[in-house]
């Protein structure tokens, strides 16, 4: 006998609220560093950076693995398993967007590409957190 189960399975509980909430929140967030970010390095450092990546995509959704999952660091993706995989694949997907990124920032004239390059590297790190590689 076949075993029939639903193709999608969704339930609907306070940490799926939070994380629903924060995704509108990034909503003005984008807003703001599209209109004033661009022209002020300290709108888009707090703005973009610190209330958009670091509380509303980080620490939110860790303290809903971690206090309200109940689950450890591992739950977020952060293990040494198969670290030296990870960090190999990491940096070719670094090398490949830098190529691109090299392309773009010949028509801008002087720019410093370390901090992208760096930002690059660890973009990758965060893909292969995101898709569970670990």
């Amino acid at each position: 006998m076949i075993e029939k189960r639903k193709a999608f399975y969704f339930t609907f509980r306070k940490d799926t609220l939070l994380a629903t909430i924060t995704a509108f929140l990034m909503l003005p967030v984008y807003y703001v560093n599209t209109h004033y970010g661009m022209d002020s390095v300290a709108v888009f450092f707090i703005v973009f950076i610190v209330v958009g990546h670091l509380f509303l995509n980080t620490l939110i959704p860790a303290y809903l693995v971690i206090h309200m999952g109940g689950e450890e660091l591992s739950g977020l993706g952060i293990t040494t398993h198969n670290l030296i995989k990870s960090i190999v694949i990491s940096i070719i997907l670094a090398v490949i967007s830098s190529y691109e990124l090299m392309n773009v920032a010949k028509d801008f004239g002087d720019v410093d590409l370390l901090p992208h390059l760096i930002f690059n590297g660890f973009f990758g790190k965060f893909c292969l957190y995101m898709v569970g590689y670990n």
